[in-house]
């Protein structure tokens, strides 16, 4: 789903952040934890990822994530109910995607 350099790059962030996923979802908006956390055991068992590249991860329209961001907020700001009710994205993504809406309106939140 995520190129060799992304997943990389996820990689190096979770060792520079002393292997703490949620640093590094916070700071590029993926992948899931679970992923995260396989794709390490896959780096430390071979000392490399695979460089095969599966499938672009997948883009949404602005029309996507202002439909997601207003059924967040109008559903108890659930992110397991958005995902399960649209069918996307991801919560780590949906997650992302809130954090950026408060701070574009509230430079003080995030």
């Amino acid at each position: 789903m995520y190129s060799y350099d992304e997943r990389m790059k996820a990689i190096n962030l979770y060792l520079q952040n002393g292997h703490k996923a949620s640093k590094v979802i916070e700071e590029l908006g993926y992948p899931e934890r679970h992923m995260l956390h396989l794709w390490y055991k896959e780096y430390v068992a071979s000392g490399e990822l695979h460089k095969k590249f599966v499938a672009k991860r997948k883009k949404y329209t602005e029309q996507q994530k202002e439909e997601a961001i207003r059924f967040y907020l109008e559903h108890d700001h659930s992110l397991k109910q958005t995902v399960r009710a649209l069918g996307y994205p991801s919560e780590s993504m949906l997650k992302y995607w809130v954090r950026g809406v408060k701070t574009e309106t509230n430079p003080v939140a995030g």
